[in-house]
C-alpha cells in the first residue's frame, strides 16, 4: 500500500469494481489500522469526515480512534437526524461513544437533526452509564429550548420510568418545579405514571426543606 501511494495511486477515485468502494472505506471495513493511517496521510478533509461516519456506522472502534487522532470532526452528522455522538448512543456503541465524548471540541450539548440532545438520546435509550458520563462532561439539564415534546431531561426520565436516571438527574440539580407544555410538574407526571418509587424520590426532593424542619 505504501509503495502504491508513493507511486501516486489515487485515493479519491471510486474503485472500478461493482461495489464502487473507496480505498479508505475498504481499509475501515477490514479494520486495518496501519493501512488506514497510511491512507489518511494523503486523504482530503472530505474523505476523513466521510470515513469517520463509515467507521462509526460499522462499529470499528480502532478506526474511529485513528480518525479522531487525525483530527476528524467529532461533531460530524451521520445522517440528517443524528450527530456522531447521538448515533453512538442510540445504537448502543459504548466504546465509540467514549472516544467521541473525550475527543477535543466535541459538542456535548449539540442539537441533533431531531431537535434533541445527546443527553435526551441517552435517557430515551435507558443508557444509565452514558447519562452519567454526559452529565460529568457538562451536559445541560435545563436548556431554554426544550425538546420537541416540550420537556426537559427529568420529564424524559420519568416518562421512561427509569429510577436510576431520575435519581442521577435530581442529584445533578434538575428542577423539580419545572413544567412541561401540558402544565405537568415532575411530581404530577410521576403520579400520573403511577411509579411509586420515582414519585417518592421527587416528593422528597420537592419538599426537602419541610422534611429537614420536621
Amino acid at each position: 500500500v505504501k509503495m502504491l501511494l508513493d507511486a501516486g495511486a489515487f485515493l479519491d477515485l471510486d474503485d472500478k469494481d461493482r461495489k464502487g468502494e473507496r480505498a479508505l472505506f475498504r481499509a475501515i471495513d477490514q479494520g486495518n489500522k496501519e493501512i488506514i493511517k497510511l491512507l489518511l496521510n494523503s486523504a482530503s478533509k472530505h474523505d476523513i469526515a466521510q470515513s469517520l461516519s463509515d467507521a462509526i456506522i460499522m462499529g470499528h472502534k480502532d478506526a474511529v480512534e485513528v480518525l479522531l487522532n487525525k483530527r476528524a470532526d467529532p461533531n460530524t452528522f451521520i445522517n440528517k437526524n443524528y450527530s456522531a455522538l447521538s448515533y453512538a448512543i442510540v445504537k448502543g456503541k459504548k466504546d465509540i461513544f467514549k472516544l467521541l465524548l473525550n475527543a477535543p471540541g466535541v459538542f456535548v450539548n449539540g442539537i441533533t437533526g431531531e431537535n434533541s440532545l445527546p443527553l435526551y438520546n441517552a435517557i430515551d435509550s435507558g443508557e444509565t452509564a452514558m447519562v452519567k458520563m454526559l452529565l460529568d462532561a457538562g451536559a445541560f439539564l435545563d436548556l431554554d429550548d426544550k425538546d420537541r415534546k416540550g420537556e426537559r431531561a427529568l420529564f424524559r426520565a420519568i416518562d421512561q420510568g427509569n429510577e436510576k436516571i431520575v435519581r442521577m438527574l435530581l442529584q445533578a440539580g434538575a428542577d423539580v418545579n419545572d413544567k412541561n407544555k401540558n402544565g405537568d410538574t415532575p411530581l404530577s407526571l410521576a403520579f400520573e405514571k403511577r411509579n411509586e418509587k420515582i414519585f417518592n424520590l421527587i416528593f422528597k426532593k420537592t419538599y426537602k426543606k419541610d422534611f429537614q424542619k420536621s
